[in-house]
């Protein structure tokens, strides 16, 4: 089964690894799921996937659908 691990930066450098997982509902929506800590199957126990799409990035980050019906990207600040 593959699974997602949380990945530790090097000396100097301060991130968190995020996982941005797509899947599509039976009524047609978009599912998102942004998952920062331990582990995560990414398949089930057949090797399905469970996403239809997925990214491993940083965690300051979330998608988002606008008004406009557009998936975009929202970064989060300190501020």
């Amino acid at each position: 089964m593959a699974n997602i691990r949380r990945i530790s930066a090097n000396s100097g450098i301060s991130s968190i690894t995020a996982f941005h997982g797509f899947n599509v509902a039976a009524n047609g929506d978009l599912q998102y799921t942004k998952f920062d800590g331990g582990d995560l199957d990414v398949q089930n126990s057949d090797q399905v996937d469970q996403y239809i799409m997925y990214e491993i990035s940083t965690d300051d980050f979330v998608w988002k659908i606008n008004d406009q019906g557009e998936l975009v990207v929202e970064f989060q600040t300190d501020d």
